[in-house]
């Protein structure tokens, strides 16, 4: 079977170096900040994006800097943040609403409350991340789920998917083995014979 790895908020922090690629020493630093555990993917884009590093942002936001502020000192605007989805529901749909009633061009006057780019950055890190539809992570973030919740939902869906592959892969091996198996035994009988 595939190892589960660390699961709950140490397998959010792992998963989200991971995809970003920042160590977790890193992760470690950004958390002294004392910076809430669903707002580090927001640090660590930020940062990306601006070509800067996470504790520079970080420090920003413990200082008392809104997220929009934030992403604004370093040139980045609403359609930063964007990122496609079909069927907006929840805490998504006020953003949502806006992007597809304007042109693109208009996006970057779109003022993103705390909440929405919170919520769009983790929607872009978990959907990235498991190859899940954004819809689904929206329509849990709408029943109240927390990030780290979903992401260990999404991360226990993938070792799962992972197990049943490494299963069929073990039963086909077996069955190849039986086949090869029994045509020696049967070559064996006509050489008695």
């Amino acid at each position: 079977a595939v190892s589960a790895g660390p699961t709950g908020v140490d397998g959010f922090y792992l998963s989200l170096g991971e995809q970003y690629g920042v160590p977790l020493s890193r992760i470690q630093a950004i958390r002294s900040y004392r910076i809430a555990d669903e707002e580090l993917p927001v640090v660590i884009f930020i940062a990306q994006k601006a070509r800067i590093s996470p504790l520079a942002v970080a420090h920003l936001r413990r200082s008392g800097w809104t997220w929009l502020h934030i992403a604004q000192y370093y040139r980045l605007a609403a359609d930063a943040f964007y990122f496609g989805m079909t069927h907006p529901v929840g805490p998504y749909a006020r953003a949502y609403r806006y992007y597809h009633a304007h042109p693109r061009s208009e996006w970057r006057r779109y003022a993103l409350s705390d909440r929405e780019i919170v919520d769009q950055v983790n929607l872009r890190f978990l959907t990235d991340r498991y190859g899940c539809r954004p819809e689904e992570v929206a329509n849990w973030r709408a029943q109240g789920r927390r990030f780290v919740d979903i992401h260990e939902d999404l991360r226990a869906r993938r070792v799962a998917r992972a197990d049943r592959r490494y299963d069929r892969r073990e039963d086909r091996r077996d069955d190849r083995r039986q086949d090869r198996d029994g045509r020696r035994d049967h070559g064996h009988e006509r050489d008695r014979r």
